[in-house]
């Protein structure tokens, strides 16, 4: 399906945005708010899933900004588990990379980024992991539990998603405490922009379009209700942002 805007190219409409009843804004260079927070919608009164409690648990004294984000993230913002979980997805920022690496010693931890293949089986050594980068981390009492921990990026007081054009959210409204386990959590904007906008290390040599996945879709529906009309407005526009850039460049 696509949408020709008044004076503007065809573009190709991403799924995800038949979701919204909002119509295109017009986009400048920058797809951003001053303020968007998260709406959580009550605490459950069920147990913290074991897998939370483990993450939560070897995470305690890292010292840095670090949240929950993928599909936990949608469950402990909404107060109810909605599916099955291979692995906990935890967010960090690129620049505590080094104290990340300090604090899990011992781990088996597999550092992938554009420059080392997914399936790379060779030990993160401290390597500088470029964004979008996420490092596999396990040891023997996770249980099978695996943490797959998110590379990101943060510019002075902003969680950069993006560039050109840029999409970003200051760094106050991307992280929060989930009501259910009290947890930190990505906020629910950010969860659905990167469950609508694969990463380029998703992508394929035979489809260079990342692929997006049934886990990702039942997610975004489940979650996108609970925001607000200025939050649904900066998710629109980010994501027809990242879109028009994607159709821009060929789906590279």
């Amino acid at each position: 399906m696509r949408l020709p805007p008044p004076g503007s190219p065809s573009v190709t409409i991403s799924p995800f945005l038949l979701h919204f009843t909002i119509p295109l804004q017009s986009l400048g260079e920058t797809a951003k708010v001053d303020r968007v927070s998260s709406i959580l919608c009550g605490a459950s009164t069920a147990p913290l899933p074991g897998p939370l409690i483990r993450a939560a648990d070897h995470l305690a004294g890292y010292g840095h900004d670090w949240a929950l984000c993928g599909g936990w993230a949608v469950d402990v913002l909404l107060g109810r588990q909605t599916r099955d979980h291979l692995d906990v997805d935890i967010a960090v920022f690129q620049d505590d990379q080094a104290e990340l690496q300090n604090h899990l010693d011992g781990w088996r931890l597999l550092g992938h980024d554009d420059a080392v293949a997914e399936d790379c089986p060779d030990q993160w050594d401290g390597r500088w992991l470029d964004v979008p980068g996420h490092v596999h981390a396990n040891t023997a009492t996770m249980a099978g539990t695996e943490l797959d921990i998110q590379i990101c990026r943060r510019v002075d007081d902003e969680w950069v998603l993006a560039d050109d054009p840029r999409v970003a959210l200051p760094i106050s409204a991307a992280l929060g405490t989930a009501p259910w386990g009290k947890l930190p959590v990505v906020s629910a904007p950010i969860i659905l922009y990167y469950k609508a906008v694969p990463p380029r290390w998703r992508a394929k040599p035979d489809d260079p379009q990342p692929s997006r996945r049934l886990k990702d879709e039942a997610d975004f529906t489940a979650l996108l209700p609970t925001l607000g009309p200025e939050q649904r407005s900066w998710l629109h526009s980010a994501i027809t942002a990242s879109q028009r850039t994607t159709a821009g460049r060929g789906g590279s």
